[in-house]
């Protein structure tokens, strides 16, 4: 489902940093209906360097929350950790900005193939249930990431 050059990608300019000003441009990519539910996502170790990321008066961009259920915020958006995503490496896509909801679609068949065993006797009976369940990217326009050199 994924198209090669459908999400729009920023590359860095290091292979081994990223600036607060590559964020605000990775920001500006993604359409402004996306950006109130969109999150940035990264691994702890991404969070880790971008939580010393600092503006021009040497203030923090990174805004702890100190409520329960409400995520930190950098560059005012949301935060969260996904902890599949590589770290920030040459070639890596380290950071993406996505509203989730209106980017990916998860397809579900309805129904369910169940199989019994008729080799397999009471009290173990061997079943085989097999569901089919995919899903691929269905908005191209809600999510943008950043690449690094």
């Amino acid at each position: 489902m994924y198209e090669r050059g459908k999400v729009g990608a920023k590359v860095t300019a290091g292979a081994a940093a990223i600036t607060s000003d590559e964020l605000l441009d990775l920001r500006a990519l993604l359409k402004p209906a996306y950006r109130s539910n969109a999150n940035l996502c990264f691994n702890r170790k991404t969070e880790s360097y971008l939580r010393k990321l600092k503006d021009g008066q040497s203030n923090y961009l990174w805004q702890p929350s100190y409520q329960m259920g409400v995520p930190d915020t950098l560059i005012g958006q949301r935060t969260a950790i996904f902890e599949d995503m590589p770290d920030i490496a040459t070639g890596a896509i380290s950071v993406v900005l996505a509203d989730i909801r209106s980017t990916y679609l998860i397809v579900d068949r309805v129904g369910m193939s169940v199989l019994e065993d008729p080799y397999s006797s009471f009290p173990q009976r061997l079943w085989k249930i097999r569901r089919r369940v995919g899903g691929g990217i269905q908005n191209f326009d809600s999510i943008k990431y950043l690449k690094q050199a």
